[in-house]
């Protein structure tokens, strides 16, 4: 059986130059290359036409020479001329190509294939020939029935950790290892593997291994799909790749090692030389540059070898569509994704020729997002809900209702004992105060004794007892010097002129009257800061029963000590504020 040999791009390029000087005989009067074949020997029009097609892509002549050898074919086969391309020509042929079950693709092709034809070897064409309406229509149809867009798979993460650990595997043949070396390098590079074919300027930055990286390889790409564009302007693709991938090692020293022991040191590669050579017999290099299609199927066959391979076809597009799908999925912006897939910005193409480093940025962006990936707070081939790992909850306090400040706020209103102040000593009452009339009727306490106010334990506290005979004088000194404040009813205003001065007395009496019960107030409240554990609730409502009867209590504020290592417990009880002394005094105001 006779091997089938591969040619290099030049190879391809002088063998099209040949196919489309016979695509040109089919009519030599029908196109301006043609016409100026007279004469001329096969050598001269074959110069003509390799001049004609310079700059042309291999695989685009490819392409578009079998597109034109069915052209002519079909016009052979019908007897009629394909040259000049007039709008019949188009019709029929289109018709033709619909009839043999001619998919999108097929259809959109011959359109192609008729401007390549015109405007590359100046076959004549009308202006309008793809205008006819039946021509039209043809490629409208065909494009409602576009079938979905096939592009190329994505490896998995498992995929990208399983190459990073066949790279560094010692058991394996170094020419493996190497290949796995130059995908990773393409993955890392947001690059096709074409862009690799032809290479020139290898620099290595490496540092010490760190969990933030261990450096950059950058090489220049002379074989990109965009050269045409951006050689035409003197620029040249850079690919920087960190050298921290996703995996624990560093994969970037370890290509770079496996490279030295296969002989090749990538610092001095010759410009226009392939960073990946086919293997040969004895599993070294050759002198033969990996294609796209090869190299991709050689690491197809080195994934076939581990569990984590998904089965799925690895393309030249793979080692690019990986990395750019994680940035999508993740969410960076666009103008990053774009710069790092190699793309131009429109309309800032001044800042991009003066930014002189356009990867810089967005390559730290790029590896934030791959240690993302290490540690494992990324996960782009999870489900949506599930890409990104949840975070810890934060420590937040329950909602109390009714409570305007919540126990955080509470604690930093009040002095530590690191701060010299008392320690904070609170206790919630064990019963409401005793039952007033409808105006000083206190809420009711959820969980406390009933309102016969009867101890469930039987116990009296001898300090509690103290406070309360202190509050039942108090308010029985004010209750009989409110009395004798009151006029007498029956004697009418001679109770009033006892002494000339009378009212100014009674309201110096009554001023200090107030004045003394605020300084009782106040002390209460010292007192009770400084006891542990006391319930004084029961004992004020005691003595506003006693001396506040004459006094609206309506929208009283009661002061409630609550203990502070207790506070958790009584939480969803509580729904009053705590109220400093001001308030309360407020109440005898």
């Amino acid at each position: 059986m006779a091997r089938k040999v591969r040619l290099c791009d030049e190879g391809i390029f002088e063998l099209h130059v040949q196919r489309f000087e016979l695509i040109l005989a089919h009519s030599y009067e029908a196109s301006i290359l043609g016409r100026s074949f007279r004469g001329a020997t096969l050598e001269e029009r074959h110069t003509k036409v390799r001049l004609a097609l310079g700059g042309k892509a291999p695989r685009a002549l490819q392409k578009r020479y079998g597109q034109s050898a069915k052209l002519v074919s079909w016009a052979e086969l019908e007897s009629v001329k394909a040259f000049p391309i007039d709008g019949q020509i188009a019709e029929e042929f289109l018709r033709h190509l619909v009839s043999s079950s001619g998919r999108h693709s097929v259809l959109t092709g011959a359109v192609e294939c008729f401007a390549f034809l015109h405007h590359v070897l100046g076959v004549d064409m009308e202006l309008n020939a793809c205008s006819n309406p039946i021509v039209q229509g043809i490629l409208r149809k065909a494009r409602l029935e576009r079938p979905a867009k096939k592009q190329a798979r994505a490896l998995l993460a498992s995929e990208v950790l399983a190459l990073e650990a066949l790279l560094a595997d010692e058991c394996r043949p170094l020419i493996d290892r190497f290949c796995a070396g130059a995908f990773l390098f393409a993955l890392y590079g947001r690059a096709r593997l074409g862009d690799l074919r032809v290479l020139d300027c290898f620099i290595t930055d490496l540092l010490e291994d760190s969990a933030s990286g261990c450096g950059y390889l950058e090489v220049l790409s002379l074989s990109h799909k965009c050269r045409s564009t951006s050689n035409s302007q003197g620029m040249r693709m850079h690919i920087v790749v960190p050298a921290k991938g996703i995996g624990p090692r560093c994969w970037g020293k370890d290509f770079i090692s496996v490279a030295r022991e296969l002989g090749r040191d990538l610092t001095s590669i010759a410009s226009g030389e392939p960073l990946l050579y086919m293997p040969d017999a004895h599993g070294n290099f050759s002198n033969v540059p990996a294609d796209t299609d090869r190299f991709a199927a050689w690491v197809q066959d080195l994934l076939s070898t581990v569990p984590a391979y998904s089965g799925d076809k690895i393309s030249g597009h793979s080692a690019k569509a990986t990395p750019l799908s994680w940035m999508g999925k993740a969410g960076t912006d666009f103008d990053t994704q774009t710069l790092l897939g190699h793309h131009v910005l429109v309309g800032r193409s001044s800042a991009l020729t003066y930014a002189r480093d356009t990867q810089a940025a967005p390559v730290r962006k790029f590896e934030a997002l791959i240690g993302d990936v290490r540690r494992g707070v990324f996960l782009p081939d999870s489900t949506r809900s599930r890409r990104f790992a949840p975070e810890e909850p934060a420590d937040s306090d329950p909602p109390l209702d009714g409570v305007l400040f919540s126990a955080r706020d509470m604690s930093s209103a009040f002095p530590t004992p690191d701060e010299g102040g008392p320690e904070p000593v609170f206790a919630f009452p064990p019963s409401p105060p005793p039952q007033l009339d409808d105006s000083l009727t206190p809420f009711p306490m959820p969980g406390f004794l009933d309102q016969a106010g009867q101890d469930p334990e039987g116990e009296a506290d001898a300090d509690w007892l103290g406070e309360r005979d202190w509050y039942a004088e108090a308010a029985a000194e004010e209750q009989a010097q409110q009395q004798e404040d009151e006029p007498d009813l029956e004697t009418g205003a001679e109770g009033c002129d006892a002494e000339p001065g009378g009212s100014e007395s009674s309201s110096s009496s009554e001023s200090s009257t107030s004045e003394s019960v605020d300084e009782r107030v106040q002390a209460s409240g010292e007192r009770a800061g400084e006891l542990e554990h006391r319930k004084l609730n029961e004992q004020l409502g005691d003595a506003m029963n006693q001396g506040v009867t004459s006094r609206s209590c309506k929208g009283t504020a009661w002061c409630l000590f609550v203990a502070w290592d207790d506070f958790p417990a009584w939480q969803e009880h509580l729904f009053l504020n705590l109220a400093s002394v001001a308030a309360f005094r407020a109440t005898w105001a």
